[in-house]
Parts: structure tokens; C-alpha cells; sequence
């Protein structure tokens, strides 16, 4: 099934019908990234995730569960709003995603990184022993190892700074720990951190472990 356009208020006058959040004819083009309905490939893969818990409810926790039957028709409501917001053009004002990640800003990351790539940073024997006296508690070798991979991998060449993906880093290691925790214990250790704003930060790696 196919999700439905919206309409906008007096905010976007004449840009009724502009915004949709289904997409079949893309189908054609892309056919491994929308269905011939409509639907992107991560809606399918969060009602698939849901299907499987509704199927299988002894393989998952009761509270997980529980949030993926009953809340997905919450999350489907604000995944087609974020999809929405998606396609507000980058210059109208006084939207309530003024704030929010637009196909234009996306294009514009795009060319500035230029072309995808696939980096190997290798973290050597002599790095691992000067990050073993900061494992401890909830930090583990890994957290620190990817983050001084991550930043060797990624550094501008006209920059210390590299961006922080933490939801990224989270999705990697299969919780929160990272974000909630491991990232408050090792800066000004490990790492400096430049002020998050609107969710996004920067690090960069302390010259003793490069």
C-alpha cells in the first residue's frame, strides 16, 4: 500500500499537491529501492522487523515487542511527515522543519564530499596498547579502535575536524551505550568533541593515539 500526499497550511500556499510521500514512479528506475507502490525501502524494512515480531513474539522481548505492534502506525505517521519535510524547499520560511535535513541540503553535502567511497584505516598494533589503559566500564576496545579508524578514514585535508555520526556508531554497535555513554568517558581522553548543535558534533582524535 502506497502512502498518501499532504496538504500544508497557509505556510505553503501554492505548493499544494507538491509533496507526496509515495513514490511508484520511481519503481521502474530504482526497483530495489521503492516497490511498485510507492514505498521506500526502509518502511518496508521497519513493517518487516514489526511482521517478524508479530510472528516470532517468544524470539523478542515483551516491551520490544509490544512497541513494534503497537506504535507502528505512530511511526508510519512520522516517518511520511520526515519524508514531507524532506522536500521543503531550502529557502521558504516559517515551516516547522526550518531545522531539518531537506533533499537540497543532502545535494549539497553530496558535492562536497564528492564521489562514494570505500576507506580502510587500519588501527596498528602500537595504537591499540596506548588506548588499553582507557578501557573500562561500558568502554571497550572497539569503541575507541572505530573511533580512531573512523577519524584517520574520514579527516579533511584542511581540517582536525571530522563530523561525529553517532546515531551511525550506535546502529554499528547495536545500542546506545556508545552515544549515552562511551562518548562522555573518553573525551578529553581519548578524543575532543566541538559543541553538538541540532544534533550534529564534530571530534577529532588526540595526537598521541594517531
Amino acid at each position: 500500500m502506497g502512502l498518501p500526499p499532504f496538504l500544508f497550511g497557509d505556510d505553503l500556499k501554492g505548493w499544494e499537491g507538491k509533496f507526496t510521500t509515495c513514490f511508484p514512479e520511481l519503481h521502474e528506475e530504482f526497483p530495489d529501492l521503492v516497490d511498485a507502490d510507492g514505498c521506500g525501502w526502509y518502511i518496508r524494512h521497519i513493517r518487516a522487523i514489526s511482521a517478524f515480531a508479530q510472528q516470532n513474539p517468544k524470539l523478542v522481548k515483551a516491551g520490544v515487542h509490544k512497541y513494534l505492534v503497537e506504535k507502528l502506525p505512530d511511526f508510519e505517521a512520522k516517518w511520511r511527515d520526515k519524508v514531507r519535510q524532506f522536500q521543503i524547499p531550502i529557502f521558504l520560511e516559517r515551516t516547522d522543519a526550518i531545522w531539518q535535513v531537506r533533499f537540497d541540503d543532502v545535494i549539497a553535502n553530496a558535492l562536497t564530499l564528492g564521489p562514494l567511497r570505500e576507506m580502510e584505516a587500519e588501527v596498528t598494533e602500537q595504537q591499540k596498547e596506548k588506548l588499553l589503559p582507557f578501557v573500562q566500564g561500558e568502554v571497550k576496545l572497539e569503541y575507541l579502535t572505530a573511533m580512531v579508524a573512523y577519524y584517520q578514514a574520514n579527516k579533511p585535508e584542511d581540517s582536525d575536524w571530522v563530523v561525529l555520526p553517532s546515531t551511525n556508531f550506535n546502529c554499528f554497535f547495536g545500542s546506545t551505550v556508545f552515544s549515552k555513554k562511551v562518548l562522555k568517558e573518553i573525551t578529553g581522553k581519548v578524543i575532543q568533541r566541538a559543541d553538538t548543535s541540532y544534533g550534529s558534533g564534530r571530534y577529532r582524535v588526540r595526537e598521541e593515539f594517531l
